[in-house]
Formats: C-alpha cells, sequence, structure tokens
C-alpha cells in the first residue's frame, strides 16, 4: 500500500498538470490588418461593380502558410482582424476607385498564404465587364519576405496583392 501512494501522487499530479494545460484559452497573438485599408479614398466604387470571391480554404481567421507541398496550415495564434475576403474586397473598391468605377470587376482569388520558401503568394483570375467589352486575365505573384515572422508575411502578401491590383488597374479601360 505505501509504494502505491507515489504512483497515485505522481498519477494526480499528472492529471492536474494536463488539465491546466486544457483548460488555458488559446490566445491571439496577433491580429493583422493589411496595409492598404490605411489610407481614407476620397472615392469608393461601390461593391456590387467591384466584388471579390476567395476561395473556401482563406475562409478561415488564421494566416495560412505552407508547411509542404501538401499541407496549408491556418496560424492558431496569428490572425486577420475581419475577415480576409473583407480586407481585399474592400481594398479593391478603394484601389480600382474613380475613374475606374465603370463596369463590373469580379476577381477569384484562389491562394494568398506565405510558402515554404519564404515568399508571399497571390494567385487567381478576374473578368471585367462593361457593354460589349469584356477581359479576363489571371494574375500570380510572388513576393519575398524581408524578414522572418508574420508581419513581414502580411507586408508581403499586401505588396503582392497591391502590385495585383495596379495590374488590373492598368488593363481595365478608364
Amino acid at each position: 500500500m505505501i509504494k502505491l501512494i507515489p504512483s497515485v501522487a505522481v498519477t494526480l499530479v499528472s492529471l492536474v498538470a494536463l488539465s491546466g494545460c486544457a483548460s488555458q484559452s488559446e490566445s491571439v497573438k496577433g491580429e493583422y490588418r493589411l496595409p492598404l485599408l490605411n489610407s481614407s479614398p476620397e472615392q469608393v466604387c461601390s461593391a456590387a461593380q467591384r466584388q471579390v470571391v476567395v476561395s473556401d480554404l482563406m475562409l478561415s481567421d488564421g494566416i495560412l502558410l505552407q508547411q509542404s507541398a501538401t499541407r496549408i496550415h491556418a496560424a492558431r495564434h496569428h490572425r486577420w482582424s475581419g475577415s480576409l475576403e473583407q480586407q481585399l474586397q474592400q481594398s479593391v473598391q478603394r484601389v480600382l476607385s474613380e475613374p475606374h468605377c465603370n463596369g463590373e470587376l469580379v476577381i477569384q482569388v484562389m491562394d494568398f498564404y506565405g510558402d515554404d520558401e519564404g515568399n508571399a503568394v497571390v494567385t487567381g483570375h478576374w473578368l471585367y465587364r462593361q457593354d460589349d467589352t469584356q477581359i479576363e486575365q489571371t494574375f500570380s505573384q510572388r513576393q519575398p519576405l524581408t524578414n522572418d515572422g508574420y508581419e513581414a508575411l502580411v507586408m508581403a502578401l499586401n505588396q503582392a496583392w497591391s502590385d495585383t491590383l495596379e495590374q488590373i488597374k492598368n488593363a481595365i479601360p478608364n
């Protein structure tokens, strides 16, 4: 019986320690917003004229990281402040504003993540329609990170997205 007491004590201490870990809430270490949204635009196109649709993968709150050729991980502690789809939508409405509000533009974003080689990856396609004009193109941006960390990834994603919007702006008629 005396030999059993230390074993039971160790088991109880282990259970208490494990239950403490399990009951701790996962805290968010960082919420991120695209810097494109930091300025107040003079003009904004309506959401009906400028639509952004994201792939299901990007509906996660966590910033996405590619860990291997087959694995994508959504960060639990580093998240978008608000939905990424909404941030992309608002940035399109701001950047592609007057005189670029004519016609209807739909942008499908397929990828928006950090890859396992230290790059921000932004890919997808877009379709612009106005009267008898229809323009459709794909986009693929790969922006190297300047530093390690989520802040650097968000800045690189922002730059890749900004470059994409600039290409679209130059391709659609005023």
